[in-house]
């Protein structure tokens, strides 16, 4: 009986060291299918700036936070700033005409990070609705900056997102508007 105890004993070792061989396998087969990444893996991360119809805007400066701040570059022609960073979650940021906005992303689960400035429109009309020319147009991002002069009533630009103060000036009066765009 002694004989037939360890054959039971060694038959159960070896149905172990399969079972957990096989796992193994399988978890390598997965981790290769799913592209997992470990934390010390670098990342090719893309930051893209568009304006408000998707086109690529170039100039933009792009910075990433870890630990202190650290300068990635400036968006070129495709709108786009590529540096290889660590697997992790990092904070973003852009800023395009003036105007910062942050972003805060895992680029091991994305590593394109995409900002989206809005068409902001200022209009001046007259007392009955009809459309003024010559209004100068600034916003204020830590000092005035030039929007542009309006014709036929209107004048737009392409500014990220944010809470800015907007003065229009016509006729030597000025008016300021504060606006979350």
């Amino acid at each position: 009986m002694k004989g037939q105890e360890s054959k039971v004993w060694i038959v159960t070792i070896l149905i172990g060291v399969l079972l957990t061989v096989g796992a193994v396998m399988a978890l390598n087969k997965v981790s290769e299918s799913k592209n997992f990444v470990g934390a010390g893996d670098r990342i090719r991360v893309t930051v893209q700036l568009q304006n408000s119809e998707g086109a690529p805007l170039s100039g933009a400066t792009v910075r990433y936070h870890q630990g202190n701040w650290h300068d990635l570059g400036t968006t070129d022609d495709a709108g786009q700033v590529q540096a290889e960073l660590s697997a992790g979650t990092y904070l973003f940021r852009v800023t395009h005409e003036h105007v910062t906005n942050e972003k805060r992303q895992d680029i091991a689960a994305d590593p394109v990070v995409v900002f989206q400035t809005q068409r902001v429109v200022v209009k001046l009309q007259d007392s009955t609705g009809a459309p003024l020319d010559e209004g100068v147009v600034k916003y204020h991002s830590g000092n005035w900056h030039e929007f542009g002069t309006t014709s036929g009533g209107e004048v737009a630009k392409e500014l990220l997102s944010g809470n800015l103060l907007f003065r229009l000036s016509h006729e030597s009066i000025y008016n300021d508007k504060r606006q979350d765009r």
